[in-house]
């Protein structure tokens, strides 16, 4: 009963689901690049000082550079977000090469979107957690730096990535339930005179 419900969603209109699908896809990716280069993570205000936090760069009073600290945990989230970048360029690219054609090997192009979606949200997770665990450090030792407008941003970034890789999952599994379907049904054998 569930595959019927499947087939009937994607038949309700294809095209704009295909492109609704990698338009979310296109904003979730070009979100991640600019909140991963932007330094509005974590932020601490007081009267004069004004001072932002990203994961490459940092800003204090209108001056901006480099965050050169040499911690084990901004190296990991570092590389989540290269990851996360990594995967999330791949699933767009599958995601559309695996929605403008209809051909058997669609099934794997989609799981492949499915996957690399689902590792970028786990990526995300994991990068906002310690961000928010770990790199809030303590400022005049009362105050932590509090999260900012990049990471809520982030959070928006992961619940895409994985409703992106929901959706891929469930497209995955109507092309199987559809190819089983094909396969099963039985054509008509000629009868010899």
């Amino acid at each position: 009963m569930e595959a019927d419900t499947t087939e009937e969603f994607f038949k309700l209109r294809p095209g704009f689901y295909k492109k609704l699908q990698y338009g979310a896809g296109c904003v979730n990716f070009l979100v991640l690049i600019i909140i991963t280069i932007s330094p509005y993570w974590l932020e601490y205000s007081a009267e004069a000082n004004n001072f932002t936090m990203g994961v490459w760069t940092y800003c204090f009073q209108k001056k901006c550079g480099l965050v050169s600290a040499r911690s084990v945990y901004l190296f990991v989230v570092r590389a989540l977000f290269i990851i996360a970048i990594g995967c999330g360029l791949t699933a767009l690219i599958t995601s559309w090469t695996s929605f403008s054609h209809c051909l058997k090997e669609n099934t794997d192009k989609a799981m492949m979107s499915f996957v690399t979606n689902f590792i970028a949200a786990i990526c995300m997770l994991t990068a906002l957690v310690i961000i928010y665990t770990k790199l809030r450090t303590s400022v005049d030792d009362a105050v932590l730096l509090s999260p900012c407008q990049d990471f809520f941003l982030g959070c928006f970034v992961f619940v895409l990535f994985f409703a992106l890789a929901t959706v891929n999952l469930w497209w995955y599994m109507h092309l199987v339930s559809a190819q089983k379907k094909a396969a099963t049904q039985i054509t008509p054998a000629e009868e010899a005179p």
